[in-house]
């Protein structure tokens, strides 16, 4: 969410973010602005999703490389009996 208001106090501006704005814009605002804040929250929402993803992988190839790890561990074990 982005906060647009004709308020421009440091008060106001904290508000807006603590009750879950992203950005604040200041009235009267110029519409290239709010293109340019729109537009960077969104690919920053993108980065973010991105990167949620590579984390499931990542955590999925972890899980596969200490499952390999058990096993190897078990045929060591077995191995030395």
């Amino acid at each position: 969410m982005i906060f647009c208001s004709g308020l421009d106090d440091t008060d106001s501006k904290v508000k807006g973010l603590e009750v879950g704005a992203v950005d604040f814009i200041s009235k009267p605002f110029a519409r290239a602005e709010v293109i340019a804040r729109v537009c960077t929250h969104l690919a920053m929402q993108q980065m973010a999703s991105s990167l949620r993803a590579q984390n499931r992988a990542l955590r999925r190839e972890l899980e596969v490389a200490r499952e390999h790890q058990r096993e190897a561990m078990k045929r060591l074990e077995w191995a030395l009996l």
